[in-house]
């Protein structure tokens, strides 16, 4: 599948987004971009970014993640603007992927992981407000 400039413009726009967040947060992350993510047992998922926050000291300097061995990222992003990630949320709930951030050009919405399905929510579990 050939990609639009729209959707690699915003799937720049909400990497940056997030790493900035990181920062201003004084959290250290790992972005790893877009990658193929198969298990023996389930399908595969190919998130257009995903990263390691609260894990991040699991997975920093592998240089081959192995999700029968390390834990899955805590953060994946779907652009979903030429198709729907939706079939993804399965594999990714699968796999145990407590957040997802998906935008479709009008719409960003945060997924989180809830009994095996995602819910849309308010408050971004990687990034929680602090009040």
């Amino acid at each position: 599948m050939v990609l639009s400039p729209e959707h690699e413009r915003y799937e720049k726009i909400v990497g940056r987004f997030v790493e900035t967040l990181a920062e201003e947060l004084e959290l250290d992350i790992d972005p790893l971009g877009c990658t193929t993510f198969k298990r023996p047992e389930l399908s595969g998922g190919e998130p257009d970014e995903f990263f390691y926050i609260k894990n991040v000291k699991f997975i920093q300097g592998k240089t081959r993640i192995n999700l029968q061995e390390d834990p899955p990222p805590d953060l994946v992003v779907e652009i979903d603007i030429s198709s729907n990630s939706k079939d993804s949320f399965t594999v990714y709930a699968e796999m145990g992927v407590p957040e997802i951030w998906q935008y479709d050009g009008i719409v960003f919405t945060i997924n989180l992981l809830e009994d095996d399905n995602y819910i849309v929510v308010d408050e971004s579990l990687a990034f929680p407000i602090k009040n």
